[in-house]
């Protein structure tokens, strides 16, 4: 092979191989989406008042399905149609990420607590904060493992967990503002019928707010009893 053919074929290398490296990630993401979209259509499916403001057209639709593909989480998050489970708890909405047992999951109530099928904007809200929680996972692992290997009390753990989800509320609020909010302007829906919960600017208030509820005891406070702290005792390894 004289020079000319080998610059041929590294020119050929170099042009082509980016191409070809687009197309694999394409093919990769198109997979990703077509399987979020998948989750989504289960999900509006099993919760028909969401299709009451959201079409497959607008786009808070297309960024639903990107997230379950993986897009913020790094990993396929699945759709879990159990609100009897949740109403066991008495939560609305619940996330999982991804662990060595079980893939990244959410699951949204349809019904409130007493029994009542929810508005289309309350179930829209959950599954993006849901999404946006789901993809703190990383963060709960570390938080988990410093629990069970002592490093933080109680006291701690719950206050490190909802200073993930109060992050995970601002990015809610930042989607409402740049997806949520234009679509139902676009559509003439009053704010009053669409709007999302808004949250105080810094942690301490928000948290402050809850103090007449018995969040986040009824919840991070039951994970850590039932969950961690047997793991800690040595009760289960």
């Amino acid at each position: 092979m004289n020079w000319k053919q080998i610059l041929t074929a590294l020119l050929i290398v170099f042009l082509v191989w980016p191409i070809a490296t687009q197309a694999q990630q394409q093919s990769q993401f198109l997979t990703d989406y077509e399987y979020g979209k998948l989750q989504l259509d289960a999900m509006m499916k099993d919760r028909p008042k969401m299709k009451d403001l959201v079409s497959t057209q607008d786009r808070i639709y297309s960024w639903t399905a990107r997230q379950f593909g993986g897009s913020s989480c790094g990993s396929k998050i699945a759709w879990k149609n159990d609100s009897m489970y949740l109403s066991r708890l008495g939560y609305m909405a619940e996330s999982h990420p991804r662990d060595k047992n079980s893939s990244a999951f959410i699951r949204v109530s349809r019904y409130d607590l007493q029994g009542k099928e929810r508005a289309a904007k309350d179930l829209w809200h959950d599954v993006a904060f849901e999404l946006m929680n789901v993809s703190n996972g990383p963060q709960y692992d570390q938080l988990y493992k410093k629990a069970v290997e002592s490093k933080y009390s109680k006291e701690e753990f719950l206050k490190q967990a909802t200073m993930l989800e109060y992050e995970a509320d601002k990015k809610t609020v930042a989607i409402y503002y740049y997806l949520w909010l234009p679509l139902m302007k676009h559509k003439h829906i009053d704010s009053n019928q669409c709007s999302w919960p808004s949250i105080p600017s810094t942690y301490k208030s928000w948290i402050s707010q809850h103090r007449t509820t018995d969040y986040p005891r009824d919840s991070w406070g039951k994970y850590y009893d039932v969950y961690l702290l047997p793991v800690i005792k040595g009760i289960v390894k």
